[in-house]
């Protein structure tokens, strides 16, 4: 045994898995059940929950479910970032890859991440999300995402205009970066209520009228909430 501590569950983690235990080992196992439309591991063929897609996008991919121990794994390499757990996370099966590689991506878009952030994390786990999706499928990444500094008082607005000024003065956008593209993968690390993605979905098609799909690490599965079990 190592006396190196799992980076998940702060057991004492084993050589051979470094930096996980073996049950966490065990628990990251991607996999490409998770539906694109509903995020049910449950569905199979068709969504069964089809009004739940997360318009504008069309689809979200996942190669793991944000739930548990996985879960606790996904954020411990966002925090620290290293080459051994990298080589667990990003092993996805083939079947995932080519789930992504017929969908016939013409650019990739990590979602910005502001200043503030970086420095406390030191890396930008979106772009490295983006980053290795570009090198397995040859598809250029593009930023024409960037977080606009200006703060605007809204002490004097309604909901409906604070909730269109968080939209719209949240991003600045290079317009010219997005001519020429039909179909983009906007990649972030989690998708947890779709807030983030949804919004620069229609920011980006406010100017063009562009497919868009999402790639992110994990996703959070849904509960049926009169049974408070997997939908």
């Amino acid at each position: 045994m190592s006396l190196f501590c799992c980076v998940a569950c702060e057991k004492k983690a084993t050589w051979k898995y470094l930096p996980l235990c073996r049950s966490c080992h065990l628990a990251l196992k991607p996999t490409n059940s998770i539906c694109v439309i509903c995020g049910s591991p449950l569905c199979k063929k068709e969504c069964r929950f089809p009004w739940l897609q997360p318009y504008p996008i069309e689809k979200v991919h996942a190669p793991f479910l944000s739930l548990g121990r996985t879960h606790e794994i996904l954020k411990a390499w966002k925090k620290k970032p290293g080459p051994q757990l990298e080589r667990q996370i990003f092993n996805w099966n083939h079947d995932f890859w080519t789930q992504l590689a017929v969908e016939n991506f013409q650019s990739i878009i990590p979602v910005p991440q502001h200043l503030n952030r970086w420095n406390q994390l030191k890396h930008h786990p979106s772009h490295e999300i983006a980053r290795r999706t570009s090198i397995k499928l040859n598809i250029p990444i593009i930023e024409p995402l960037t977080f606009n500094q200006k703060i605007t008082n809204a002490a004097k607005k309604n909901r409906s205009e604070r909730l269109q000024m968080n939209t719209l003065l949240k991003w600045s956008f290079s317009k010219h970066k997005l001519e020429l593209v039909k179909k983009i993968l906007i990649v972030d690390d989690f998708y947890t209520s779709g807030g983030t993605l949804k919004n620069i979905s229609r920011f980006i098609q406010q100017e063009y009228p562009i497919q868009i799909q999402a790639l992110v690490l994990g996703r959070r599965p849904l509960y049926d909430s009169s049974t408070s079990e997997l939908a």
